[in-house]
């Protein structure tokens, strides 16, 4: 591995806060069984959503962490290499 390989700079997706809509008929209690199922399907699609959302941000705080950790190895290597350099360039055989 040499420190003119470079992972690919990440770009992380801007994420938008969850909106929380309230709306009076999502409110109201259910009078048929066809809206309380369709109330639970909505409640259960916002579940997803929201488990879904939380996921990926941990996955682009993960990625963003090794980055950073990869960002200081690519440094430590350069720096690596420099002095390995300078050394062969001084050495009198």
């Amino acid at each position: 591995i040499h420190s003119s390989q470079q992972l690919p700079q990440f770009v992380p997706a801007p994420l938008t806060p969850t909106p929380k809509w309230k709306y009076d008929l999502i409110e109201a209690e259910p009078e048929m069984e066809r809206e309380r199922a369709t109330q639970k399907a909505l409640d259960k699609a916002y579940a997803n959503m929201s488990y879904y959302k939380n996921s990926l941000m941990g996955m682009q705080s993960n990625v963003i962490l090794q980055s950073m950790y990869g960002d200081k190895l690519f440094g430590q290597l350069t720096a690596q290499e420099e002095r390995k350099s300078k050394k062969q360039g001084w050495s009198f055989s």
